[in-house]
């Protein structure tokens, strides 16, 4: 990600950053001359990758690096929301990717959020579970007593 690069403070990387391959995951720091990645560079580049995770394809789609560069110059990130996310992840994904590195939040703050959306996805499955289990034990018990009720009896000259 931009903190890697950042730090290293290399010029002659300075001067190449809009050159560099993989501009789906940069952020716009990278596209624009003057602007210097930092740590929120990286919370961009975690939105990225958030989105190529949900959706198993890339953030941006099959758009060419040099496409990506031209708007990321222009603060225009053409990423689409993903159907598989809910609002609230959406709209945590989309203050991570803000053009702006000052309108991003904080990494540890973004962890926080993952975190409560883990902790809720979990309790959901679990919750689901249980209610599966209810279903079985229900339909089990709905087949006894009708076995109890009506009883198979094969018909007669059958087998």
């Amino acid at each position: 990600f931009g903190l890697s690069f950042s730090e290293s403070g290399s010029c002659s990387l300075m001067k190449k950053k809009g050159d560099l391959g993989a501009m789906a995951w940069r952020a716009p720091e990278f596209a624009i001359a003057d602007d210097r990645p930092t740590h929120k560079s990286d919370v961009y580049s975690l939105a990225m990758c958030i989105v190529q995770a949900v959706t198993c394809a890339y953030p941006w789609g099959k758009r060419r690096n040099k496409d990506i560069r031209e708007c990321l110059q222009e603060g225009k990130i053409m990423v689409e929301r993903p159907t598989e996310m809910t609002d609230d992840q959406w709209n945590l994904v989309e203050r991570m990717k803000a053009v702006s590195p000052n309108d991003r939040p904080e990494m540890n703050g973004v962890l926080l959020e993952l975190e409560k959306f883990a902790d809720a996805e979990r309790a959901a499955e679990e919750a689901a579970k249980k209610a599966d289990e209810k279903g079985a034990e229900r339909d089990a018990e709905k087949y006894q007593k009708y076995q109890k009720e009506c009883p198979y009896q094969p018909p007669s000259g059958a087998i």
